[in-house]
């Protein structure tokens, strides 16, 4: 179903009323300007932030009062309220806006800004919860434009929102005539939590289809495998630089040791003088009582 929202309208200078869904809530109706009217007007000034919906949601509305004086939940219209607490409309007031109210529901099921928008319904259920502003279908303000070519269609929330130029179109005929449907505020977008699916589910997103479990295989393996070949030129590099040291400390470690020995070798390797040699000498024929003879050669 194809569907636009409200734009506000505005209460011009010198009004007060700033911005408004109806002409009745300018201090001077004659003072109030359509969304149509507002459409070409600056976005931040002079009203422009009226077709907002921030503006739509922000709007403040009233309350009925039984006879009692007793007041009613918030309401958009007196209209609105349940037949016997229409006594008197009070309002504004500033705890009640379009965002936080709940609106009435029409016999046929349809969320109604008021009973007056009910097609042939004889019961009207006042401040249902389940009508938020995003579930009240309400009608329009249209034109025809350049000699009764084109259509312009403004959603609207009752007729005293369309200027002089337009005429009213009930909730049921918008369709119609318009080709979309018309409600007071847009649906809130929520974007829900993926759905938890089972390993091996197909899910399909877009134009794409995968497989959850083959997806998280095939994302673990690479993982793993890129962790791996990390892990392996890691350790390749560590292993030759650690080797790289190693064999430097050694060479140096040689090399020392060996010029130790040479110096070693060079101080002592000169030849040693002869020895001296002792002869113990005995002539048969000598008088000499056994006289020892020392000889050097």
């Amino acid at each position: 179903m194809t569907r636009k929202s409200v734009q506000g309208g505005y209460c011009n200078w010198p009004d007060t009323g700033g911005c408004a869904l109806t002409k009745l809530e300018c201090d001077d109706p004659s003072n109030f300007l359509s969304s149509r009217q507002m459409q070409s007007g600056p976005s931040r000034a002079h009203g422009g932030s009226c077709r907002w919906q921030d503006s739509i949601r922000d709007t403040v509305l009233g309350r009925c009062q039984t006879a009692d004086g007793v007041k009613t939940p918030c309401a958009s219209t007196l209209e609105s309220c349940p037949e016997d607490d229409r006594t008197k409309w009070v309002g504004p007031d500033p705890t009640c806006t379009v965002e936080n109210n709940f609106f009435g529901r029409c016999d046929s099921g349809m969320c109604a800004w008021s009973h007056d928008h009910c097609p042939t319904d004889n019961t009207w259920d006042a401040f249902d919860g389940g009508c938020t502003c995003d579930r009240v279908q309400v009608g329009a303000c249209s034109r025809w434009k350049d000699g009764g070519k084109e259509r312009e269609v403004f959603c609207a929330v009752s007729e005293l929102a369309c200027d002089d130029e337009q005429t009213w179109i009930t909730p049921q005929e918008v369709e119609t005539a318009a080709g979309f449907d018309c409600f007071l505020c847009r649906e809130v977008s929520v974007v829900a939590p993926p759905p938890e699916t089972d390993l091996g589910t197909a899910v399909t997103e877009g134009s794409e289809t995968m497989t959850i479990g083959t997806a998280r295989s095939e994302t673990n393996n690479s993982g793993i495998n890129n962790n791996g070949t990390i892990i392996v030129v890691c350790a390749t590099l560590g292993a030759v630089v650690a080797s790289s040291i190693i064999g430097l400390v050694a060479w140096r470690i040689f090399k020392t040791r060996r010029a130790a020995k040479r110096a070693f070798e060079g101080g002592f390797g000169t030849e040693a003088p002869p020895t001296i040699a002792i002869e113990m000498c005995t002539d048969e024929h000598d008088d000499t009582d056994k006289a020892s003879v020392l000889s050097m050669e």
